[in-house]
């Protein structure tokens, strides 16, 4: 199992690495044509569009951080997700994202080149969104006071485009606000969760262009 986690870790490091989309990038020269590396990386790039934790957990390559023995007794904080890497009696854990690296004359423990490029990757994303939801919430209407002597300005909507927008409205609240109650009323988490996502993106984006 610790095997295929590193051999995991090595081509999430590869995909990283490559400046295309992870889609468009040939997993048979990642991999050397090896079969087991081509299913492997074929996997991950079907997971990591969507995977809320490392692909290689995601995929089951790896095993989760809190399944892992060491972490749960030793492991320290999570860190976007990740959990923190601690060295305890010469052991790094938790094992499926951590690493022992020698840095001068002293062992540290720190993460494997793969989770550690994801890592990075994630918090540019996130950073770049938030740049951009900060910079258009800064933007002023049109039909406030100087807004039309600025370079950019958000519209107001009018005719068609106000029509469309009452109508938005009735689905994004009318229609959620019946599905939402469906799902509490049947069995299950997973209708919840979906239902508590939607009204967590409608209320940034509601935020956003307020």
């Amino acid at each position: 199992e610790d095997v295929t986690c590193q051999l995991c870790d090595r081509v999430m490091e590869d995909l990283m690495e490559a400046t295309e989309d992870v889609q468009d990038i040939p997993c048979s020269i990642i991999c050397f044509r090896m079969k087991r590396c081509v299913d492997m990386c074929e996997g991950l790039k079907e997971v990591q569009e969507s995977a809320q934790e490392f692909p290689c957990v995601s995929a089951g390559y790896c095993p989760a951080p809190d399944d892992d023995e060491y972490a749960v007794e030793r492991g320290g904080d999570n860190v976007d997700g990740v959990p923190e890497c601690r060295m305890n009696n010469f052991q790094c854990g938790p094992a499926s994202h951590c690493q022992r690296v020698m840095k001068g004359l002293r062992l540290r423990c720190e993460l494997k080149p793969g989770i550690k490029k994801w890592v990075q990757m994630r918090r540019h994303a996130l950073g770049s969104a938030v740049a951009v939801a900060s910079a258009m919430m800064t933007w002023p209407h049109c039909s406030e006071e100087n807004g039309a002597e600025t370079q950019f300005c958000i519209a107001d909507p009018r005719g068609y485009a106000y029509v469309a927008h009452l109508i938005t409205m009735f689905l994004v609240f009318g229609v959620g606000v019946y599905r939402s109650l469906k799902a509490l009323m049947t069995p299950g988490s997973d209708d919840d969760a979906q239902c508590l996502t939607f009204w967590l993106v409608v209320a940034v984006l509601s935020s956003i262009e307020g």
